[in-house]
């Protein structure tokens, strides 16, 4: 073989090596453009499923926030009106011996308050000498003593008023609520008016909201008890997801993860701290 050959031989294998190397490297572009693609494509879609959940949480936190703020402003005017009708001077006109006229008069606003709020049970007011007048007129044993009822003496450690913690009421099933204010004959306290309140009345602008595509909301009181679930009969039942209610000690609104049947989910929470409850809004993470 003369030595053109050789060389021709040898151009032909370094164009050979050539082409197979750029070859090569157009492949591993290939596959290294393709990663590229998958990755950005995946956290492009990572950051907009991201977006999203941000997004509806902090939809869902302003929900939470907005059931709170309707609750407060419905007890806010429950509050109000019991006020102006306790600075009347008819209260003063139960304690005479002649107290047909001051009662008489009492009940009408009686009546007139309870017709104004359909949450109202019953309105009533204990005096220091012991008398009760309700409305609507319920029969009472005859030695009952007001002034001896936790709804009097815990309004008396207050200048204004005094919510109860939730309970149930055995003869209707429904959640209540009592508010309570001193009544006063200038700086001298002559008596507690009160109202029982359904609070299934109060809340019921809260069961109508949506939360989430398939979120449900609930109310609890300060320990956590269920006074309000789409589940009926968890009412009256404690609410069992571990740090939650330590966290609701703590804070006023907030975010719990938590697992339940091997799926994470979420409890967002705000307090209504005047009636001493917490409505939690439950959801999947995703």
């Amino acid at each position: 073989m003369t030595e053109i050959d050789k060389g021709k031989r040898k151009t032909k294998s370094k164009r050979f090596i050539i082409l197979v190397a750029a070859i090569a490297f157009l492949v591993i572009a290939a596959f290294a453009m393709a990663e590229y693609y998958a990755i950005s494509t995946l956290l492009s879609y990572k950051q907009e499923r991201d977006n999203k959940s941000n997004d509806l949480i902090n939809q869902s936190k302003q929900t939470i926030n907005q059931a709170s703020l309707a609750i407060t402003k419905s007890a806010d005017e429950i509050e109000k009106r019991l006020y102006l009708i306790s600075k009347g001077q008819d209260f003063q006109g139960l304690l005479s011996e002649d107290k047909s006229g001051a009662l008489e008069n009492i009940l009408k606003e009686f009546k007139d308050y309870r017709d104004t709020y359909p949450e109202v049970e019953n309105i009533y007011v204990g005096m220091i000498d012991k008398k009760m007048h309700v409305y609507p007129e319920v029969e009472l044993p005859k030695d009952y003593d007001p002034t001896s009822r936790p709804w009097y003496i815990n309004a008396l450690n207050n200048t204004e008023f005094t919510w109860s913690e939730p309970y149930l009421d055995f003869g209707t099933g429904n959640s209540m609520i009592t508010l309570s204010l001193p009544v006063y004959n200038e700086d001298e306290v002559i008596g507690v008016l009160s109202v029982d309140l359904n609070l299934d009345l109060i809340v019921k602008e809260v069961k109508d909201i949506k939360f989430g595509a398939n979120g449900y909301m609930i109310i609890t009181d300060q320990n956590g008890t269920i006074i309000m679930h789409p589940n009926l009969e968890q009412i009256g039942h404690p609410l069992l997801i571990e740090g939650l209610g330590d966290l609701i000690s703590k804070e006023d609104t907030g975010i719990v993860k938590y697992t339940y049947q091997d799926k994470t989910k979420m409890a967002i929470y705000s307090k209504v701290d005047k009636m001493k409850l917490n409505i939690i809004g439950f959801m999947g993470e995703n």
